[in-house]
Formats: C-alpha cells, structure tokens, sequence
C-alpha cells in the first residue's frame, strides 16, 4: 500500500516580512503555494534563455490549479510569457508592494550579468565568465549560435590544432559535448574537465556554442553523422573525440540544430539541473566541516519516502 503523503498542500498559515514578501505554510509548518488562487509573485532567476525579458525582477502571478503546491507552479509573467516555474525560482509579493520590490532587485542587479537591459546583461555575463573561467578556457574564437537552455559546445587545443595545420590535414581532434548547466554553460562545463589544471600545458579553445532545448539530442545526432563519416577517434580515452575542424562542427550544428523542438513542459529554473531536481525533490545541501582537519565537504539529504527526511 501506498504511503500516504503527510502535506496535504492546504494553507493554514500566511505571513507577510517587513520587505513586503509573503509567505505561506500548511499544517506541518512546510513552505506551500495555494492550489485554487492567484499569487503575486516576482521572478527570482534570471530565465532569459527561456524567454526573452524573463530578467530577475520580472513579475507574474500563479496560475490556480497547475501547482502540486510545494514543487512548481504555472506562472503567466507580465509581459504575456506562461511558463511552470520550479517554486524556489520565485517569491510572493504583496500585490500592492509588488511594483516597489520588483523596482528595487531590478535597481540592486543593473550592471550585472542579471541587468535587465540585455545588452548589459551580456557584456557582463562575458565579463564574468572571462574573469571566473578564462584561467582554464580560451574563448577568443568561440562562435556562438542558437537559442535556448542547453549548450552543445566544441572544443580543442591549440597545438593539435597547430599539429594538423603542420601535417596538411583539414581535421584535428575535437570535443564535442553537451551542458544543461543555466549559469556558467559550456565554458563551465569544460572547466569542469580540465580537473588538475597543473596537467596540461594548454589551454582548451572552446571553437563553438550551439544553444538549444535539448542538449543531449543535438549531441547525439552530430556524433552519430561524424561516425557515419568515420571520424571517430578510436585511441582516445574519452568517447568524445572526433576528428574534424571548427568549420564542420559549425555546419552540422546548423543543420541538425534548427530541428530540435522547443519545449518548455517542464518546470524550468535558473540553476542547474543537479541542484534543481534535488531541491524541487526535497533535498537539502548541508555544509560539514570534518574534525581535526581543515577540509570542508557537502552533505546531500535527499527525501526516502514521502514520510519525510532522513
């Protein structure tokens, strides 16, 4: 049999901050969203590569009976964009103070990678990623394309890329990949990989950024062309190289690209996907400091059941 969930998802408490942000509990004092009433909330994610104009700051209201009441919830913004929203991606407002506060984060992120002007969002989202990735990834010959959430990247290093060019041959090896990670993207993504920096004596140049709504399948499609082309680069550890130049790349990513349907059925957020399924499950991220030592790690609570935590 089938436990039965213990939050029941009906508001028994409501409570208003001095900041003018409202809150609501059910029975077992749990963070819920009402089920059958339009809330006033302001955007607390930067959800532009959804939609343009979904900036922090933006403001919407909930749509009645599309929620579960703790995860996510249906939103239609201000400015006629509907999308579901995982909850911790938004904050109630009180309707009357909604125009102020939405004034006042819009005031506190000008000159930020989350300025709501996009032209200053994105000289400072390059800023950023120059000054947080540029150490362990060259990005002066990236070609950027594509919309949406997800990232299909390429990348190489300059001396393969020099070696090739030495030996007469069009092709060099390449990375190609996908990442779902909203903030730092493919940059971040191929930081990631370069785990011990001290090993290697280069840089990797990221050749290209296709963005999209469905990383995977894109990824998928223009590995299985460059195996059918045999391109495949059998002696190379990782599953990921192939033998090919930022030219080619660039025109499979447009031709496969284009096809993959725009979809935004699922609740959406402005993080990445680890941590946004973790949280919109339940999960908790604590912060442990070991004894007799000077390391630090992150402990990971996920729900078991929907009897609550362990």
């Amino acid at each position: 049999m089938a436990k039965k969930n213990k939050f029941d998802g009906i508001i028994v408490k409501r409570e208003v901050d001095d900041g003018g942000f409202a809150h609501a509990y059910d029975k077992n004092d749990r963070s819920c969203w009402s089920a059958d009433q339009a809330e006033r909330i302001v955007l607390t994610e930067d959800l532009r590569k959804y939609s343009p104009g979904l900036h922090i700051g933006q403001l919407g209201w909930t749509v009645p009976g599309t929620t579960d009441s703790y995860k996510w919830i249906d939103v239609v913004f201000d400015n006629g964009v509907r999308l579901p929203i995982l909850v911790y991606g938004i904050a109630r407002v009180v309707p009357e103070r909604a125009t102020a506060i939405a004034s006042d984060i819009l005031k506190k992120n000008r000159n930020t990678r989350f300025d709501a002007d996009p032209v200053a969002a994105e000289r400072c989202h390059r800023e950023w990623i120059k000054n947080e990735h540029g150490k362990w990834v060259e990005t002066n010959q990236t070609i950027e394309a594509g919309s949406g959430p997800e990232e299909v990247y390429a990348f190489s290093f300059p001396s393969l890329q020099e070696l090739a060019r030495l030996k007469g041959d069009p092709y060099y090896p390449t990375k190609i990949g996908y990442s779902g990670n909203q903030d730092g993207g493919a940059v971040q993504r191929i930081r990631a990989q370069m785990i011990e920096v001290a090993a290697f004596p280069e840089r990797p140049t990221l050749l290209l950024v296709y963005r999209t709504w469905d990383g995977r399948a894109l990824e998928l499609l223009v590995h299985a062309e460059l195996r059918r082309r045999d391109r495949k680069l059998a002696t190379a550890p990782g599953l990921e190289w192939f033998a090919t130049n930022q030219n080619e790349v660039g025109e499979l990513f447009a031709q496969f690209g284009p096809n993959i349907p725009k979809s935004a059925s699922k609740p959406v957020s402005g993080a990445s996907p680890s941590i946004s399924n973790l949280v919109a499950d339940g999960g908790q991220l604590e912060l442990v400091r070991y004894q007799d030592s000077g390391c630090v790690g992150v402990r990971i609570t996920r729900p078991t059941s929907n009897e609550g935590m362990q």
